[in-house]
């Protein structure tokens, strides 16, 4: 799987006919995630009341690490995970976090935000 990157983006919904992509969550080798902000779609959200997320607050910056972001683990972790787990059982395979934020969209009730997968894209597609 080398030089792979599997991406998925981060979604504002508004209402059931509104939503705006505001950021870009990318994977290389399973084990390097990159996260950026949609400066257009970000802008356009944050002029529609969205609020950046606390761990990330400079929206033209680009952010590394060699774990899934906490902010995000956290969406597919404890009560979120096992209700996932639950629903996929029958697969018998196993799913990282990543994986899991893929299947679940990683959706919480209080704040708008979900993820929307994408095909993975070899890394000349993709800017990190």
């Amino acid at each position: 799987m080398d030089g792979n990157i599997e991406t998925l983006y981060l979604v504002w919904r508004l209402s059931e006919d509104e939503s705006i992509t505001i950021g870009e969550l990318n994977r290389k080798d399973r084990d390097k995630y990159y996260f950026k902000y949609d400066l257009e779609g970000v802008r356009e959200a944050i002029h529609k009341g969205f609020q950046v997320l606390s761990t990330m607050p400079i929206i033209t910056a680009k952010y590394f690490k060699e774990e899934l972001f906490s902010i995000f683990q956290r969406r597919v972790s404890g009560k979120h995970k096992k209700e996932i787990l639950e629903d996929i059982e029958e697969k018998q395979e196993e799913y990282d976090d990543f994986a899991l934020l893929m299947i679940s969209k990683g959706k919480c009730i209080d704040d708008g935000l979900e993820f929307v997968s994408s095909v993975n894209k070899s890394i000349e597609d993709i800017e990190i």
